[in-house]
């Protein structure tokens, strides 16, 4: 199984140059293409050189053997302000989904637009998304990557309280992929800590997606409180029974982690160190999805 992680984190500290080289040095040779800058106006990816900026970061991976197998679309833009759709956002998602077909990834991770209040409202947001998310069709069908829909979660507009939002029932997340006609241009990628803060045991939703469903990860640990993105094992999720369901359903896709939290205060000189570890881990749970897996 891949092994790759996402260089958002290590990218906010360093930049994109040195948080590739970093992370092959410790051994990622693949990489997540995570593209939140893109929701800032003084991204380099949203200048008018954004297809060179693009071609050279790809160049410079292809000269150290990384390869990207995944990648994230922005998404913390100011959905709200007037005008900011044509303005900005527009604009800026479509070029997101250009740069990733210049990277050459697999999976593009997309979240549902989700600024808006989701309970009481879900067929409202679940129809705005379907106009939304077959705007990417035509990105699909050119670069021949699929778009990966991640379950999410929301502050309740009156509790404030974390509670359930586009796609963080699986079923919703089904009917999204199915009402996109199925899984040719679309599927699912499961965030494994967004699962346990509504309310869901991960190993549950792995095996309600399904082998057909199911395409990508969002590998991290937390308190079932918290949006926490620690490294697994950090917090309470039950690793054994997440590698038991994902072998069972004989996951074809990949192992990328979205582990942030775990990076984000290491120093500089203990990040290769730290690194090495987050690979030993990795390895450790592919090994037990693999024996899993009904034809082992």
């Amino acid at each position: 199984m891949v092994i790759s992680t996402a260089i958002s984190i290590i990218r906010d500290r360093f930049g994109n140059k040195k948080a590739i080289k970093m992370l092959s040095d410790a051994g990622f040779k693949t990489l997540d293409c995570s593209l939140f800058e893109m929701a800032y106006y003084d991204s380099p990816f949203n200048s008018e050189n954004w297809e060179e900026e693009a071609k050279k970061m790809k160049a410079y991976s292809d000269s150290l053997g990384v390869t990207y197998n995944q990648a994230h679309l922005p998404f913390n833009f100011k959905w709200n302000e007037e005008g900011e759709w044509e303005r900005f956002i527009g604009p800026a998602h479509y070029r997101a989904l250009d740069i990733c077909g210049i990277m050459g990834v697999k999976y593009v991770v997309a979240h549902p637009i989700h600024h808006m209040e989701y309970l009481g409202h879900e067929d409202e947001v679940f129809e705005y998304n379907m106009r939304f998310f077959r705007t990417m069709i035509p990105y699909c069908e050119k670069y021949g990557y699929k778009i990966c829909i991640e379950n999410m979660w929301q502050h309740e507009a009156k509790t404030r309280r974390i509670g359930h939002d586009s796609c963080s029932h699986m079923e919703e997340l089904i009917r999204y992929i199915d009402g996109l006609g199925g899984t040719e241009h679309f599927g699912a990628c499961l965030d494994l800590g967004h699962t346990t803060i509504v309310g869901f045991e991960p190993e549950d939703c792995i095996r309600k997606l399904g082998h057909n469903y199911l395409y990508a990860l969002h590998i991290h640990d937390n308190d079932y409180m918290s949006d926490r993105h620690d490294l697994p094992g950090q917090g309470k999720i039950n690793w054994e029974e997440v590698c038991r369901a994902l072998g069972e359903i004989d996951y074809v896709g990949d192992f990328t982690y979205e582990s942030s939290n775990f990076q984000r205060h290491v120093p500089e000189d203990m990040l290769p160190i730290s690194f090495k570890y987050m690979l030993d881990v990795a390895k450790h749970l592919t090994e037990k999805i693999d024996s899993y897996r009904p034809n082992k």
